[in-house]
């Protein structure tokens, strides 16, 4: 699906463009018309390309403060979008006079960065410098970061297309609990199970904040926590959904979001896709373990492979390979991925935990340090 690649170090903006812009001048009978990432660390480098060249999509002046976490709650506020109260840390030393008044727990968070690498979920001033503590010795060159309050209430996904201003597409997956207290994601199944009452709140705060931030071309993957008191936004990701979303939005939708992506990169007018009905119910899962250590045993008996309702199985750990959870590391992610999809939201969540309890997963231990 390549036909030509170019090498160079999309972590300095600068000199990536500068390559790409000496690629267009040495090959004059290439005709690029856009450009699109799914890659949440790409999201930036792509939107000065797209300044760059007059490419549709998302300019940097406005992924750049989407994708600052402190900015984007800031602008919610602005906009009268619901954001829970936050605090940036300049030094560990004004920590406590930081949380004089925020409640307990409170989540810490990287002002920019991808997954929920370094989120952790704090139930104390002490926990808060112990945990930040650790993140300053053990990531020296971590950027800055800040508190807020935690949101209670279930987790949702929002995958959506917008072209023109107008949302062509938009569906909600609900996400299963994760692991606390660093925010491991568990899965997700879609469609949603939330009251159309609450799926349309949701839908209207997209409407609302695609305009509100500008947000004029894009395929998005929202996150929200269904509060009590309603939808409170989590993050807009600038892009296509990782892990498993592709496969859950063409499996239980028939949309592919890649596919769609393209059009709306290229100017190809896309018809509103709603009031459509699931072909199949989906549920996605990582495979979670509850320690790092050294993988000495992991089966997965055959029949699984053969399930008729299996979409994807990913593996991408081998028995003696080290495997490293928070805070240690994230192998967890994108790893082990199960997506299954069934004519009932029953069966598939009854599938899913027939997998989940025939997979064999053992560690043996590793001296790390906490």
């Amino acid at each position: 699906y390549v036909d030509k690649r170019i090498i160079t170090d999309i972590y300095d903006h600068e000199e990536a463009i500068l390559t790409l812009n000496g690629f267009i001048h040495t090959h004059p009978d290439i005709n690029i018309d856009g450009a699109i990432t799914f890659r949440d660390d790409n999201v930036l480098l792509t939107s000065k390309i797209g300044d760059r060249y007059g490419f549709i999509g998302i300019p940097y002046n406005i992924s750049s403060r989407i994708r600052n976490k402190y900015i984007f709650r800031e602008d919610c506020e602005k906009y009268g979008i619901p954001a829970p109260k936050r605090r940036e840390i300049t030094t560990i030393g004004n920590l406590a006079s930081l949380v004089k008044d925020l409640q307990f727990p409170l989540v810490l968070k990287p002002i920019s960065w991808v997954w929920s690498i370094n989120t952790i979920k704090i139930e104390s001033l002490s926990d808060l410098i112990e945990k930040y503590s650790y993140i300053q010795i053990y990531n020296p060159n971590w950027e800055s970061f800040y508190i807020e309050e935690y949101i209670t209430g279930d987790e949702i996904d929002c995958d959506i297309l917008v072209q023109d201003w107008v949302i062509k597409f938009m569906k909600i997956s609900d996400n299963a609990i994760g692991q606390e207290p660093y925010f491991m994601e568990a899965g997700a199944s879609t469609p949603s199970v939330l009251p159309d009452t609450i799926q349309q709140e949701v839908f209207d705060m997209v409407e609302q904040s695609v305009h509100y931030f500008g947000v004029k071309y894009a395929c998005l993957h929202y996150e929200f926590k269904i509060s009590p008191r309603g939808p409170v936004p989590i993050e807009i990701n600038l892009r296509m959904g990782g892990a498993w979303v592709w496969f859950i939005v063409d499996s239980t939708w028939g949309i592919d979001l890649i596919e769609y992506v393209l059009y709306i990169a290229l100017g190809i007018e896309l018809p509103i896709i709603d009031n459509i009905k699931p072909i199949k119910h989906s549920v996605a899962r990582y495979l979670l373990h509850p320690q790092s250590g050294i993988l000495t045993k992991f089966d997965v008996p055959e029949w699984i492979s053969n399930l008729p309702s299996l979409i994807l199985l990913r593996i991408s750990k081998k028995v003696w390979e080290m495997l490293l959870l928070p805070p240690h590391g994230y192998d967890n992610y994108g790893l082990w991925i199960i997506v299954i999809a069934c004519d009932t939201r029953e069966e598939a969540e009854s599938t899913m935990q027939k997998i989940l309890d025939a997979i064999v997963i053992e560690t043996e231990p590793l001296a790390l340090t906490e």
